[in-house]
């Protein structure tokens, strides 16, 4: 066999593998759904990230002015943040399903991963830091409850959370 027809057959099978891969994404929730539990997380996630816009108000970069733009940024995406998490807990509280919460559930997930880099062109790490930590736990407790592969962002969110 030649080299060039080894290596076609080497470029074949990575691209089976690949497509294999590909075809069986990790879409299915490791834990069976929990109403109760779900509740109960999302009680402590709204209680966790409570406040956390008004912790940035704390920080000295607001005189800044070049920081101000960041700030205000990430501030929006901290009040994101709590709203949402806020109707997460009224909705999965009336006993709305796994399927009904899952897009709140991943649009807090994206905004905390924005407010985190966006937090890192400033310093304001020390005020939201505890705060995200904490979110981030429960948010670690309540991703067993839904499906790993996201959902496709809704093109109104995307250009709101491009702000």
């Amino acid at each position: 066999m030649t080299r060039w027809w080894a290596g076609r057959i080497a470029l074949a099978a990575l691209a089976v593998a690949l497509a294999v891969s590909l075809a069986a994404p990790a879409s299915a929730q490791t834990e069976p759904w929990s109403q109760e539990k779900a509740t109960a997380l999302a009680r402590e996630l709204e209680k966790a990230v409570s406040g956390l816009r008004d912790s940035i108000r704390k920080s000295p970069q607001w005189e800044i002015a070049a920081q101000r733009k960041t700030l205000s940024r990430i501030q929006r995406k901290l009040r994101s943040i709590e709203s949402t998490a806020l109707s997460l807990h009224a909705h999965l509280a009336k006993g709305a399903t796994m399927a009904e919460t899952r897009s709140q559930y991943e649009r807090i997930q994206r905004l905390r991963r924005d407010a985190e880099v966006l937090a890192e062109h400033t310093d304001v790490s020390a005020f939201t830091k505890p705060k995200l930590d904490r979110a981030q736990e429960v948010l670690s407790q309540l991703a067993p409850l839904y499906p790993a592969e996201p959902l496709p962002v809704p093109k109104e969110e995307q250009e709101e959370e491009a702000k």
